[in-house]
């Protein structure tokens, strides 16, 4: 969009992107250190996703010395992690017996997860001060994505 237009909404264009570029032109008033980087969509199977955890959750919630894990910071209405009673802020530990310390280890361990399957989830529950394995079973048939107006294919 060149200078002086506006967007589809009567908008002024957003400043601070290179020209023929996607990344945001750096100056002393942005922050440049390093933000959480919230989960792929590989979660949206399991209609969650998750953020890394840090010093603020930490002492916001008590979360004692030890636990290491990454934050779930969004779980879908309809979902298999809503289904299996994993909620907002809860601190997933483990998945299938792998440790999950980072964002990319929850990526990895998502990843291979299909339709069908089942995935053991070693969480913490900060509300009650307690560890839960939660069961994850991923629907055969899972909801639309959102944005996905399509509605679902009707079976004979």
């Amino acid at each position: 969009m060149k200078a002086g237009r506006r967007s589809a909404s009567g908008r002024p264009p957003i400043t601070g992107v290179k020209s023929g570029s996607s990344t945001p032109a750096r100056s002393s008033g942005c922050r440049t250190s390093a933000e959480p980087v919230p989960s792929g969509s590989r979660g949206s199977l399991l209609g969650l996703a998750v953020r890394p955890i840090d010093a603020d959750f930490i002492a916001r919630y008590h979360v004692p010395d030890g636990v290491r894990g990454v934050v779930v910071w969004r779980v879908d209405a309809v979902s298999p992690a809503l289904d299996a009673d994993i909620e907002r802020g809860d601190v997933i530990l483990e998945i299938d017996r792998h440790a999950v310390r980072s964002v990319e280890d929850y990526d990895r361990a998502v990843a291979p997860a299909r339709p069908g399957d089942v995935m053991a989830f070693y969480v913490y529950k900060p509300s009650v001060d307690e560890r839960r394995l939660s069961t994850v079973r991923i629907d055969a048939d899972p909801a639309p994505a959102r944005g996905d107006t399509a509605p679902p294919a009707r079976r004979p």
